[in-house]
């Protein structure tokens, strides 16, 4: 993973214009993953069968598969071991925020949804992320991130900049039950209001949890560095606490 400063667009990039031809083969598993979730949640919430079914969708910003998997090799990360399947996907072209986790949260392409980095975005088109799509179905979501605003970068808010823009995820916080984005929370607070948000959905619904670790170590300290293994040990620890308490028959995907 690249912790450096985002490349600039390229020159055939437009935020207002006509939509991209789709490269299928860098997104087509979060297109699944978007589609998937959104059927298999509206069938459960028509089922007459017990018991209802909870997602969990928990983001590690920032994660580097080599680190990850060395330390998966090393037994450090145990609880993440836990959960079986680790594989590597290639998402977008740019691996940086905004993009990479609006296209996970929609399953579009940048060149769709229109954020090709940190500095140029605007709203994911209405009624595509997975939120908006839930709520069609009358199914409860709820939304937990960090990285709005300081210390950290507004890269995952809901509604409009300072100069107006919309930001990615513009519509979020108006389809989802419970809504917290604050860059100031601890690893410990997320996973605390990560289990809030677990609550208030009840026994069916879709929860996001994103944690703005070890992304932050990345960019100052380097993927390779002690401290970038320390965040990625107490996110572990975090998770188990996840695992813990989630409700019986409840789903954990880890990204």
């Amino acid at each position: 993973m690249n912790f450096g400063t985002p490349n600039e667009p390229p020159p055939h990039f437009n935020p207002t214009s006509a939509l991209l031809p789709i490269r299928r083969g860098r997104v087509i598993f979060f297109l699944l993953l978007a589609i998937g979730a959104v059927l298999l949640l509206a069938a459960l919430a028509y089922s007459q069968e017990p018991p209802a079914r909870l997602v969990l969708h928990v983001g590690w910003d920032g994660a580097d598969y080599r680190r990850v998997g060395q330390m998966l090799a090393g037994g450090e990360l145990p609880n993440l071991a836990s959960l079986g399947n680790f594989q590597q996907l290639e998402i977008v072209e740019v691996t940086v925020t905004k993009p990479s986790w609006a296209t996970e949260l929609s399953g579009l392409p940048w060149n769709v949804h229109g954020t090709r980095d940190n500095k140029h975005y605007r709203a994911i088109p209405a009624g595509w992320t997975l939120f908006e799509q839930l709520s069609t179905y009358g199914i409860p979501s709820a939304y937990v991130a960090g990285k709005c605003g300081p210390p950290s970068h507004n890269n995952m808010c809901s509604g409009r900049d300072a100069n107006g823009n919309p930001y990615p995820f513009l519509r979020v916080k108006d389809a989802v039950v419970y809504f917290v984005a604050n860059a100031a929370l601890s690893k410990q607070q997320i996973t605390n209001r990560c289990l809030d948000a677990v609550a208030s959905v009840g026994g069916v619904g879709y929860v996001f949890c994103h944690y703005q670790w070890p992304d932050e170590t990345g960019h100052v300290l380097g993927g390779d560095s002690a401290e970038y293994g320390q965040d990625l040990r107490a996110l572990d620890a975090e998770l188990g606490v996840l695992l813990s308490q989630l409700p019986v028959g409840a789903v954990l995907l880890l990204t």
